[in-house]
């Protein structure tokens, strides 16, 4: 499957109609699936995939910065099961919803 096949089924995954409240919304368990296939077939991704940092501060937190972030931690000569990148996705949702919420607070 090309890049491009894989990012048109994401887009039929997240219909664009609920773009303003995807960033609030958990994840599903078909889309954290997806991320974990995409991910454990295409470690090699992790050298492209670089995830900005700006005053420990997440850049683009969303999905996208999340997958980034995973990326980084898969290595290429290693790639992991899914049910490692799984357990991945779940801590950095987690991590997110985390700072998420202390940004929300302190204003």
């Amino acid at each position: 499957m090309s890049a491009t096949q894989e990012h048109q089924l994401a887009l039929q995954a997240t219909p664009a109609a609920d773009t303003h409240k995807r960033r609030c919304r958990d994840w599903t368990q078909a889309e954290e699936q997806r991320l974990v296939d995409i991910l454990s077939e295409h470690a090699d991704w992790a050298a492209i995939l670089i995830h900005n940092r700006s005053n420990d501060t997440v850049r683009g937190a969303n999905k996208t910065a999340i997958a980034k972030e995973i990326g980084l931690q898969l290595r290429a000569d290693d790639p992991p099961d899914a049910k490692v990148v799984l357990q991945k996705v779940k801590s950095l949702k987690d991590w997110f919803k985390a700072w998420y919420d202390r940004m929300s607070q302190t204003g």
